[in-house]
Parts: structure tokens; C-alpha cells; sequence
């Protein structure tokens, strides 16, 4: 379990910055502008900011396991979306929903980490968490 769950939380923080490595692709492949390119990264970040504490909240409404695997089935379905956006508008849109997604994700993590383990195996846990974040 802690391997999925950190798992989640790597691809998460990673995608927060893949994009700016294939920034020029983008610009080439898509005809994009540096406005485009912007919001494509910029997207992302803001969607996950907006949606995070509802997030949380909504993992302690309906419960952080189902939350969480919504939230990495959506984010798994955008991230395909992404790759197969065949311009700019449809990029922006889908990197919206999967920032939407993360937010989801991610807060169920450390609250799936602090009740699931115990004692020692919690801090062990806790203490992987920022390494992988």
C-alpha cells in the first residue's frame, strides 16, 4: 500500500514539471504560443490549487480510499488525454482536469499513511513521503 500511494504522490509532483521539458515540442509540434505554453503549465498548478482542500474534505465525506482511486483513475485518463490532445485548447483543458484530479489524489495520501500505519511503521512512512514529494 505505501508503495501505491507514494507512487501516486511522485507522479503528481512530477507532472507539476514535465512539461517544461517538453515545452519546445510543444511550441513546434502544436504551433503553440508562448501564452499557450504558459497555460499548459500554469493550468495544471492552478487547478490543483483550487481543488486541494476540497479534496481533503471530500476524502472525509465519501472516504479517502474511494476518493483516491477516483482521483488516479481521472488523473491516469487525463494524462492519456494529454498525450493524444491534438492542439493547444484541448492541452489547456485536459491538464486542467488532470491538475483537478491530483487534487483529489494527493491529499488522501498522508491521511491514508497516518491511519493505516501505527507507531514506528507511521513515522518510517511519514518519512518517506517528503523524500518522494
Amino acid at each position: 500500500m505505501l508503495l501505491v500511494v507514494l507512487l501516486a504522490t511522485f507522479m503528481g509532483s512530477l507532472d507539476t514539471f514535465i512539461v517544461n521539458v517538453a515545452a519546445p515540442s510543444l511550441e513546434t509540434t502544436l504551433h503553440a504560443s508562448f501564452a499557450d505554453i504558459q497555460l499548459v503549465l500554469a493550468g495544471y498548478t492552478l487547478a490543483f490549487a483550487v481543488v486541494l482542500v476540497t479534496g481533503g474534505r471530500l476524502g472525509d465525506l465519501y472516504g479517502r480510499k474511494q476518493i483516491f482511486l477516483l482521483g488516479v483513475a481521472g488523473f491516469t485518463l487525463f494524462s492519456a488525454l494529454c498525450g493524444w490532445a491534438p492542439g493547444t485548447i484541448w492541452l489547456i483543458v485536459f491538464r486542467i482536469c488532470q491538475g483537478s484530479m491530483a487534487a483529489l489524489m494527493l491529499p488522501q495520501v498522508v491521511a491514508l499513511l497516518t491511519t493505516t500505519f501505527f507507531s514506528e511503521e507511521r513515522g518510517r512512512a511519514l518519512r518517506v513521503f517528503p523524500e518522494i514529494r
